[in-house]
């Protein structure tokens, strides 16, 4: 009867360590079916169906078993069975009452596999230094028992560590324990340094190893070390010294080396790398993983129809694949080739392809892009009915998409409406900079006190936005004291991007010495960014003087640059300056160098139209045409120029038929014939800045028709209402 009982453990046991491993749910539910048959659990069942409560993180189980554990009086007797009550607890976020379990085990079954479940526990749930001072009660106990820590309790209590210092006081100890040849422990070390920035440290530890006792992990763990540091150039040498070696690349290290290329960016490179894996490793040919990383490579490189013919090639695509291709033409200004792949994605029947997170916040990024209002406002209720609205990164883009499309009402409502969910930085920052590009530079500063007030720390992209809404504003006090303040009391060290905001700012309100000076004091190379903030405020304030110093910066850094060579023409232009306004273009022309033409966006119910400068593709065109000159008529502009009222200024129109004046004509016909509600304002999105003309004439129109124009250029928004804009003729 015994042995008959002992068999049927035994085949209960081997049925609930196999789901164990697979399907953690059906272990449980035989391990209750075992019950049930009134089949006695012994020490071998538990290790397997603790395991399985441990990969569920239900914090319900671990409580139930320790109680079937207790009855049987197997907890303080059997090792297995002890450390994996612990190890479950630890899983299920329960580190206390692992403590409490590990507390009362007697020292006659302390191993030091028990031990290193404790430490695993409570490094599991961020209690590093508690995880420390049971380490070092080990190591005092150990020594009196006549045993050391191993190499996996030091590996253990490394991957717990919080900071560069614990890691390299641990790698002291591990030096003198004499664990240093251990390649597991040395893997860890590597991939640890390099969690906190220490890369070279990393790389120290990765070199101190035989080339002989490396195998294919330390390997990998060195070039993903390199590649999230930034050095995707020493990865990709360490990954050809590896090819020297005769060691073979597996599937994680080929992806590590196919994403250092993709932040290369370097067309060239991202083939070879595709060569080898087709000439070297035919194994990969069908895997998704690999094949969704090339096409993120080549999408990254600029190279579409290469990203493109591997997607549509790959078998089985699934949801991140899709998102990789999609995120690829979002990433790329390409909004509506993101769009139409995601609805092409919708359309397959398969279960597994579902748009996840990921998946949304590129595609809600696509149509920020895009400006149009209604499209966002379906797109986020298609977010709520996929109970995507939780994730704060979501809401972020939702609020970011209402603020590029005008709605910064629905912006502000979705904020609010979020008070019930943990605000992360990312939501604090897309908000503050939603006031800011709506000149809202009071509000953007309130919302960043409150931010603080709730005990939200600033990253630097929070100061980007904060000092673009005093920038948006006319702040200039407000933003040079937060510049001064953002690394004293933020411990966030300035940027290029941080100055180029900055020194538009002092320049955009006529402080152009001070703006030069700002930039010859930086303590970083500034970029190209900063050179053409200053550029252009010497253009609004006809400054050729440091406007020439400008361009000679501009030219070193990047010949062809086509908007700081028109901007540079225009200044000359605007200064009389005929001799440097023929130079500039001439020597656009024997480079080959073209304007990006300016283009414009409206919504007309669910389509956008677009027009570019003097565009009569239009199937209206004509009529649009006609509208313009009665419009010009009934603000007095019919000579050509246009006296902007209050102001006593004369504006001269240096082009009656720019893309977004068109828009506005075709807006006000589609208005009178009822496509558009007279009460909607009107929409229009323009890829350039508005030029100075095009600014005082949208005032005038907006008094005239008696309607709100809201206006996005690529700088900031624009609300016409009533004559006045809301920028204050600050932009």
């Amino acid at each position: 009867m015994c042995r008959r009982i002992q068999s049927a453990t035994f085949q209960w046991n081997l049925r609930i360590a196999h789901k164990s491993r697979h399907d953690p749910h059906v272990a449980l539910q035989l391990y209750k079916s075992m019950l049930s048959h009134q089949v006695s659990p012994n020490n071998h069942t538990f290790p397997a169906i603790l395991k399985a409560s441990g990969t569920l993180r239900d914090p319900t189980i671990p409580p139930q078993l320790h109680a079937h554990l207790t009855q049987l009086g197997l907890l303080n007797t059997h090792p297995h069975a002890s450390s994996s009550i612990i190890d479950a607890y630890g899983k299920c976020s329960l580190p206390h009452d692992a403590l409490k379990v590990f507390h009362q085990i007697p020292d006659c079954v302390l191993d030091s596999f028990i031990w290193t479940c404790i430490i695993n526990s409570l490094c599991f749930n961020g209690l590093t230094s508690w995880a420390f001072r049971i380490f070092e009660s080990m190591r005092r106990f150990s020594e009196n028992h006549g045993w050391r820590s191993d190499a996996v309790t030091l590996a253990t209590l490394v991957s717990g560590c919080d900071s560069s210092c614990s890691v390299k006081m641990l790698h002291s100890l591990v030096v003198k324990t004499g664990f240093h040849w251990n390649v597991r422990l040395v893997n860890a070390l590597v991939h640890a340094y390099a969690t906190f920035g220490a890369v070279d440290d990393a790389s120290d530890c990765f070199h101190c190893v035989d080339i002989d006792r490396r195998d294919v992990i330390s390997w990998n763990t060195m070039i993903s070390a390199f590649g999230k540091n930034g050095k995707n150039k020493e990865a990709l040498m360490l990954f050809d010294e590896m090819l020297e070696l005769n060691i073979v690349p597996n599937h994680v290290t080929l992806i590590s080396v196919l994403k250092c290329c993709a932040q290369q960016g370097c067309r060239e490179m991202s083939q070879r790398m595709h060569d080898h894996i087709v000439a070297h490793h035919s194994s990969f040919a069908n895997d998704i993983a690999i094949l969704t990383a090339l096409v993120d490579m080549h999408a990254r490189c600029g190279d579409f129809k290469q990203a493109r013919r591997i997607f549509d090639g790959i078998k089985g695509k699934n949801t991140i694949c899709w998102s990789a291709m999609i995120a690829a033409y979002e990433q790329s200004s390409q909004p509506e080739d993101a769009l139409y792949l995601f609805k092409r994605m919708l359309m397959k029947e398969e279960d597994t392809i579902k748009p996840n997170s990921i998946t949304m916040l590129s595609v809600v990024a696509a149509y920020s892009n895009i400006g149009a209002s209604r499209p966002c406002q379906m797109i986020h209720k298609f977010v709520l009915a996929i109970g995507l609205t939780a994730d704060t990164r979501i809401l972020s883009v939702l609020i970011d998409m209402y603020a590029k499309c005008g709605n910064i009402d629905l912006a502000r409502n979705l904020f609010a409406d979020s008070s019930d969910i943990e605000k992360s930085v990312s939501l604090w920052t897309s908000m503050i900079g939603a006031e800011g590009m709506h000149g809202e530079g009071k509000k953007a500063l309130f919302q960043f006190l409150r931010m603080q007030d709730e005990g939200i720390q600033p990253n630097d992209v929070t100061f980007i936005a904060l000092l673009s809404a005093c920038n948006h504003a006319g702040l200039v006090e407000e933003g040079t004291s937060i510049f001064k303040n953002m690394e004293r009391n933020h411990g966030v060290v300035p940027n290029t991007k941080h100055y180029a905001v900055v020194v538009d700012l002092f320049g955009r309100f006529g402080m152009l010495d001070e703006a030069f000076g700002i930039i010859s004091k930086m303590p970083i190379e500034p970029d190209l960014a900063v050179w053409g903030s200053l550029l252009g405020s010497c253009h609004i304030h006809g400054n050729c003087k440091i406007g020439s110093l400008v361009e000679e910066q501009i030219l070193k850094l990047n010949p062809a640059s086509s908007g700081h060579r028109v901007l540079l023409s225009n200044m000359y232009s605007n200064a009389g300056r005929w001799e440097d306004v023929i130079r500039t273009r001439l020597d656009m022309r024997i480079n080959n160098i073209r304007k990006e033409p300016g283009c414009s966006f409206v919504e007309i119910g669910l389509k956008v139209y677009s027009f570019v400068a003097e565009d009569r593709s239009h199937s209206d065109s004509e009529v649009i045409y006609q509208e313009l000159e009665a419009l010009d008529s009934r603000i007095g502009g019919g000579d050509g120029c246009y006296l902007e009222k209050g102001l006593g200024e004369l504006c001269s129109d240096k082009s009656k038929h720019h893309s977004e004046r068109l828009a506005i004509a075709f807006a006000i016909i589609m208005s009178r014939k009822g496509s558009i509600s007279k009460t909607e304002p009107i929409r229009i999105t323009k890829n350039l800045r508005i030029c100075r003309d095009c600014h005082v004439y949208t005032k005038l129109i907006s008094k005239e028709v008696n309607r709100e124009l809201i206006v996005r250029d690529s700088h900031r928004f624009h609300h016409f209402k009533n004559g006045s804009c809301s920028c204050g003729d600050y932009w």
